[in-house]
């Protein structure tokens, strides 16, 4: 790990490309023909003091200058949009220089903001990142980072970004107040920060390619391709330019091709057609026009029948004593990759395999198999030690003798451990039953004392800190699925769940299959809204280490 002087190095080296760099790109004629900028900035207003706050902003370098003075400033949101009591959104769109736009990126090299004389507190942590370039497509797809820039119909773009190392409004936002400002954002403009919300607080100059591009095409024989550049005005590099040409398959390149200067239609011999990645170059000023890489489709096959609807539907009445008719039809048109017996499907479906076994490791199948099970989810505890601030166990069935065959096995000073429980499910399991569906109140005290002695007795509770609550009629509400949480110390950072499949208590006793969740952020923040929801002495089995000091 870096210290701050190394940090501070770095940061200063790169802020240093970052004025060289904007200096060529915003040069007319190298990347476009640009004529001003545009600036779209996105800025929190705070109700009583009026500050402005800078959220995020791109400021893209344009090809048209704006001659309606009605269109240089435009507000995206007329009014300012209430985010919650004490902040309020705005956007506004605005045409500027290219001296203003010189000037903003000065100021952010010295952390300050002020446009048109209106000063935007921005964050303590920026560092400005050298040249960007941002493909315009890559292995089919889109870059992400072009959810949160300006459109480039022509092609690919360059950035030169202020990234804001923290996200600047932690903690004096919620996570609800972010989803309602990237909401209303997304709804305005074309702009994702739900999607790359790391850039919330980054300040983007953006450079769009649009004086060359390039198209590369395979040949029938799929061994060959057609390969042009085409070049606008006033691009004068055409000697300059290089292009690399490449192939590959299965991890390895497969073909490799360069050509110099323009062409059109020039047949480039590769001998193999899978996975094209192209790169045009400058080799002078060392600019890169065009990354790419993608694949094309060779066989695709459509065959069948028009369906015809049968004459009479399928009837049935449901559960909710609805009747439903289903109209039933055939339909033999179908469509999809043809096998053609290549060598190439082959490995294909190999890889495809090996993708879905890599996938699989956070999937595991009991059977008949308890110590199997337990072994696994303490493997799990054990993976996760280092970076984890907190184990959350949410089981309907829980008692203490399952916390302690489980989260007791990590070995970490300082972790939480959070369990939530069902006194109506998990007393089943301790042979008791009431007369009536009221709570007894003297047996639910007496089922909390018995689990309370139970994690007191059974061990000397050495590092454990430990909260177990338990839900019941008057407080909390129903769960049924068991999982198994991971909250990391990075608290930008996802937790991970894990589904178990059925209680602790009856791991690897019957067939069920323990997973990891993909996305858990639904899963804890319904843990969080039940934990809340129970929290008091009434619903609280046992809290450590205050009580076991207390019992000393």
């Amino acid at each position: 790990m870096m210290d701050n002087s190394e940090n501070k190095i770095e940061a200063n080296a790169k802020k240093k490309l970052a004025i060289k760099d904007f200096k060529l790109l915003s040069t007319s004629g190298n990347l476009g023909a640009y004529k001003e900028c545009e600036l779209t900035h996105v800025y929190l207003v705070e109700t009583d003091s009026k500050i402005l706050y800078h959220y995020y902003a791109v400021l893209s370098y344009e090809e048209y200058l704006e001659c309606n003075d009605n269109l240089k400033e435009n507000y995206l949101v007329p009014k300012l949009i209430d985010i919650n009591k004490k902040y309020k959104l705005g956007i506004k769109q605005s045409r500027i220089s290219f001296d203003c736009s010189r000037n903003i990126f000065e100021q952010l090299c010295n952390n300050n903001l002020i446009i048109n004389e209106t000063t935007f507190l921005i964050s303590k942590f920026f560092t400005v990142l050298p040249k960007t370039h941002i493909p315009s497509c890559w292995d089919n797809e889109p870059s992400l980072l072009l959810k949160i820039l300006k459109s480039n119909f022509w092609g690919d773009n360059y950035i030169i970004e202020f990234f804001s190392n923290q996200n600047p409004f932690k903690g004096l936002l919620s996570n609800e107040d972010f989803v309602k400002i990237n909401k209303n954002i997304k709804g305005n403009i074309n702009i994702d920060l739900d999607s790359i919300n790391d850039r919330i607080g980054s300040f983007i100059f953006q450079f769009p390619v649009t004086l060359i591009k390039a198209n590369i095409i395979p040949m029938n024989d799929w061994c060959n391709a057609n390969f042009s550049i085409r070049i606008y005005p006033p691009f004068d590099q055409s000697d300059n330019i290089i292009t690399i040409i490449n192939t590959s398959l299965d991890g390895v390149m497969t073909s490799f091709h360069n050509l110099e200067g323009i062409h059109d239609n020039h047949r480039v011999e590769l001998g193999d057609s899978h996975n094209f990645e192209l790169f045009i170059v400058n080799k002078q000023n060392k600019l890169l026009y065009q990354h790419f890489r993608g694949n094309y489709c060779r066989y695709f096959n459509f065959g069948g029948s028009i369906g015809i609807h049968n004459s009479e539907p399928r009837i049935f009445t449901n559960s909710d004593g609805e009747k439903i008719h289903i109209n039933l039809f055939r339909n033999d048109l179908g469509g999809g990759k043809s096998s053609n017996g290549n060598y190439e499907e082959r490995i294909q479906k190999r890889m495809q395999h090996n993708d879905i076994i890599k996938e699989s490791y956070d999937f595991a199948i009991f059977h008949n198999q308890r110590k199997e099970s337990l072994a696994y989810i303490r493997k799990l505890i054990e993976q996760n030690n280092g970076n984890i601030s907190e184990i959350w166990l949410l089981d309907p069935y829980l008692l203490s003798r399952d916390i302690i065959d489980t989260l007791y096995y990590q070995s970490l000073f300082g972790v939480k451990l959070k369990c939530i429980a069902s006194y109506k499910k998990s007393k089943t399991l301790l042979n008791c039953s009431e007369s009536s569906d009221n709570i007894d109140l003297d047996y639910f005290e007496k089922y909390k004392l018995e689990q309370k002695e139970y994690i007191l007795t059974q061990s000397n509770n050495l590092g454990i800190i430990l909260e177990y609550r338990v839900t019941h009629e008057a407080t909390g509400f129903a769960f049924h699925d068991r999982f198994l949480f991971f909250i990391p110390k990075d608290t930008d950072a996802i937790p991970s769940a894990y589904s178990l499949g059925t209680s602790v208590n009856s791991l690897g006793k019957a067939h069920h299959i323990i997973q990891k969740v993909p996305d858990s952020r639904k899963l804890v923040y319904t843990f969080k809204k039940l934990w809340n929801l129970l929290d008091g002495e009434n619903n609280r089995i046992i809290k450590l280490p205050e009580e076991r000091d207390h019992e000393k």
